[in-house]
This record gives structure tokens, sequence and C-alpha cells, in this order.
């Protein structure tokens, strides 16, 4: 069975990319998955696909499921025939949502899943939280292998602790309250603490500076995004911070929460403690990386995404029957990873 993933946009978070190299990388799924992306930019995912008409047309025609992210762009514009092209024949669909739009304004996005039909998925416990009954949360691939070979490939200085930060966007990333702590902790011990702010920089060699770090430092209001994910892969802590409803439901799905915990307010005291003792850093490191591997691995991601696509191919929901036009979704990944 074939599976298209693409959007015209670049590609949020490496899904699209991650997804389809899961896939490659387990022989046993019976889905193909091929990624193609519009647009790319300075992080510079790669894919299998190069985009251009030709290549779109065949692959979406011979394609059993199509997956899309963020919005329905892709299909309302290739279904009604996009420069020239003919009218793209309407596909059993995946949607998967980031971020700011969905969590902004759902209700327009949910009213064209009922549309359209086919699985709604999100990226961030925060959006599931959103439409619990109409969406499920699909967690994003990691490719733990990779990580911990970066890790292991590292050697600095230890005597120095190294504080990673890699935001996209510095506002809502706390990325001046990060500094500000981390500066003032560096004045504290003589500069045995030190920051590695990671910006405007490409995948592979952000991937290769976060290595380097001791503890990363996350988002501080939205919970844990793919930064924290990729440094779990490499056994490395992540300190990061959410809504009291997401923690509620992080510790409900997962027992506990794979981040150290902490708000702007609190940074400091967090950061002065996990920087100060190794043993500490290990413990939470570890934690994450349990985490990683149980949800977010690539085998954890084939097992849940091979489900959601025989789903949306059905076109039905668990027991058989379609429910308003909505493949009805699983109120909890986990069931299936």
């Amino acid at each position: 069975m074939r599976v298209l993933a693409v959007n015209m946009g670049a590609d949020t978070a490496g899904v699209t990319h991650g997804v389809a190299d899961a896939f490659a990388r387990d022989g046993s799924s019976g889905w193909q998955v091929r990624s193609m992306v519009s647009s790319s930019n300075y992080i510079d995912y790669p894919h299998d696909l190069r985009w251009n008409q030709t290549t779109l047309l065949r692959e979406w025609l011979q394609a059993d499921v199509v997956c899309l992210q963020n919005n329905w762009l892709t299909a309302r514009y290739l279904e009604a025939g996009w420069k020239g092209l003919p009218r793209f024949p309407r596909r059993p669909y995946v949607m998967t949502w980031h971020g700011t739009g969905f969590r902004e304004d759902p209700e327009p996005e949910l009213t064209l899943l009922e549309a359209y039909g086919g699985v709604g998925l999100v990226s961030t416990l925060d959006l599931w939280l959103l439409a619990p009954d109409l969406v499920e949360w699909a967690p994003n691939p990691v490719d733990i292998e990779r990580m911990a070979r970066l890790r292991a490939a590292v050697q600095k200085d230890r005597s120095v602790v190294t504080v990673g930060h890699a935001p996209t966007d510095r506002a809502v990333k706390s990325t001046s309250a990060v500094v500000d702590v981390v500066e003032r902790l560096s004045l504290e011990t003589g500069g045995a603490v030190r920051l590695k702010l990671i910006e405007r920089q490409s995948w592979a060699h952000c991937l290769a500076q976060k290595a380097e770090c001791d503890v990363l430092v996350d988002q501080l209001k939205l919970g844990y995004g793919q930064n924290a994910l990729e440094a779990w892969g490499m056994g490395t802590p992540v300190v990061a911070g959410a809504a009291p409803a997401v923690e509620a439901e992080m510790v409900r799905r997962f027992g506990e929460l794979p981040y150290v915990a902490a708000t702007e307010d609190s940074l400091y005291e967090v950061l002065r403690e996990l920087t100060a003792c190794s043993a500490a850093r290990d413990v939470a490191g570890s934690r994450g990386r349990r985490y990683v591997e149980a949800y977010h691995s690539y085998p954890a991601v084939v097992r849940h995404r091979s489900d959601v696509f025989l789903r949306a191919l059905r076109g039905t929901d668990e027991s058989g029957a379609r429910a308003g036009g909505v493949v009805r979704s699983r109120s909890d990944a986990s069931e299936a990873s």
C-alpha cells in the first residue's frame, strides 16, 4: 500500500520526512511512504521526492492514502485543478496539525475535516485537548539511533556544563529568560555553565550542536517540541513547561512528565540544581530517553501510523461505521504504540 506525505510549504518539525524515513527502515509494515514538500527553508529537512507537477500527479494517483500538514490548501488546490493540472481525485486523507494556526482557531479546520473525511491528528497534547473527540495525538518520529551516534561521537570539556537552546521564535520559546538565567549562572560559577544558542541553522548542523549540550531548555509555556525529542534521543535532559491541564494529561498518559518542569520564574532554581549535579542530569536524561523510545521511536511511529493509514483507507471508525464524514480518532494514541 502506498502513502504520499505532501504539503504546500516547508516541512513542519520534519514530520513529513520522519514518517517516510521510519517506514523506509521497516520492511514489515506493508506500507510505502514517500515524502514531498513544495518549498524548503533554512532548516532543510531531506525528502525523497523533488517537487514538480509530473511527479506530484503520478504519486497522488498511485497513493492509497495522502497525508497533509497544517491546513487543507493542498487538497483544495489540487482537487480544483492547480496551475493547469487536471483535477486531482479525492483521496483518503490523514491531516496532521502543528502549532499556532490550529491552537488559535481550530474550528475552521475541524469543519473541513468533516467535509473531507479522513483522520485528524495533532502533534502536541495541548492541541489534542482542544478537540479530543475529533483528533488524536500522533507522536512525532525521532531517529533515535542517529541521535545516539551523534552524542557518542562528541568529546568535550566535562568541567563545563553546556546549556542548549534552539528557538525558532524567541518570544514563543522564552529565549530572553533562558539567556538571562544562563548568563547569571555563568557569572556565579566562573564560566562553568555556558549557553549554546542555536538559531537559523540547518537541521543537520543543529543536531551536531545539540549533541554537545549537557542540558537542553525547550519551550517553557507550550510543553516540549521536536528539539526536546531529539535531545532525549541523545540521552540529554530537557527543561520545559506547559499549562497545568497539559501537564496533567501528560502524567495521565505517561505516568510522569518526561521533562524537568520549569516556568520562566522558576528556571533559575531548576537550572542551578540541574547544572550543579551530574547525577540529576543522568536521571532526567534517562527518563526522557525511556519516554522517547516508547512513543516517538521509529518502530513506535510505524505501529501507530500503520493503524492510522488503515483507518483512513477504510473510512470508518473502530466499529466499522462512518461517523459524519470524519473517521473518528482514537482518544489515546498510546493504545496503538
